[in-house]
C-alpha cells in the first residue's frame, strides 16, 4: 500500500487504513472489504481505488478490477498508478495494444521513469510491434544504463527483426549486469525498480 499524499473524505481515509492494517495482518478479505468502503465513501480517492484493484486481482476478480481502474482513470487521468494498472491488466488479459495505450498515458505522466518505459515496450512487444518496443526498451535503458531486464528484452526483439549483431551487444550487456548483480547486490537492476520495488517476472508489466 502506498502512502496517501492527499486529504479524502475522513470516513474514507478510516477504511483505506483498516485495509493497510488489515492486508499487513494477512486478512486479504477484510482488507477488501475496507478499501471498498472507502471507494463506495468517496468515489474520487483515487489511492484507494487503486489498492481496491489490487486487492480484487488478489481475489480473481479481474473483471471487476478493469472496471474499477477504468471509473477512476477516467475521474482522475494523471494518476499514474491507475493508468499503469490497467494497462497491466489489459497486457495480462491479451489485449496488448489496448493496454500500451494506457501505459503511453503513464510514460507521459511520468516521463523520468525507466520503469514506465519498460512497461511500455513490453506491452509493444506482447502486441507484436517490435519496432516500437525497440523504442521504449532503447528509452527506458537511457533513463537507467543499468536496466538488465531490458538489455534482455532489447536483444530478443532485435533478434526478431534480424538484427543479430545489434541483439548480440545487448544479449552481452544483459549476461555482464547480471554477473555484476551477483557480486554486488546493490547493482541489482533485475529485481528492483527505479524506486525500490520488487519487480515481476521481466515479461511482465511491473505494478507499482
Amino acid at each position: 500500500f502506498r502512502r496517501v499524499l492527499f486529504r479524502s473524505e475522513p470516513a474514507a481515509e478510516q477504511e483505506f487504513a483498516a485495509a493497510v492494517q488489515s492486508f499487513r495482518g494477512g486478512d486479504a478479505a477484510a482488507a477488501l472489504d475496507h478499501a471498498a468502503r472507502a471507494v463506495e465513501i468517496d468515489p474520487g480517492y483515487s489511492d484507494a481505488r487503486l489498492e481496491l484493484a489490487r486487492l480484487l486481482i488478489a481475489a480473481r476478480r479481474p473483471a471487476d478490477a478493469e472496471a474499477n481502474l477504468r471509473t477512476g482513470a477516467a475521474a482522475d487521468p494523471r494518476h499514474y498508478g491507475l493508468a499503469t494498472n490497467l494497462g497491466a491488466l489489459l497486457c495480462q488479459s491479451a489485449r496488448a495494444a489496448e493496454g500500451a495505450q494506457w501505459l503511453q498515458r503513464a510514460a507521459e505522466l511520468r516521463p523520468e521513469l525507466a520503469q514506465a518505459q519498460y512497461n511500455l515496450a513490453n506491452a509493444w512487444k506482447a502486441a507484436g510491434q517490435m519496432e516500437r518496443a525497440v523504442e521504449h526498451y532503447r528509452a527506458a535503458i537511457a533513463r537507467d544504463p543499468n536496466y538488465g531486464a531490458a538489455y534482455g528484452n532489447l536483444g530478443n526483439c532485435l533478434a526478431q527483426l534480424g538484427h543479430t549483431h545489434e541483439a548480440s551487444v545487448a544479449h552481452e550487456r544483459a549476461t555482464e549486469l547480471r554477473r555484476k548483480t551477483a557480486i554486488d547486490p546493490r547493482q541489482d537492476t533485475f529485481r528492483r525498480t527505479t524506486e525500490g520495488k520488487l519487480r515481476h517476472d521481466i515479461e511482465q508489466i511491473e505494478y507499482l
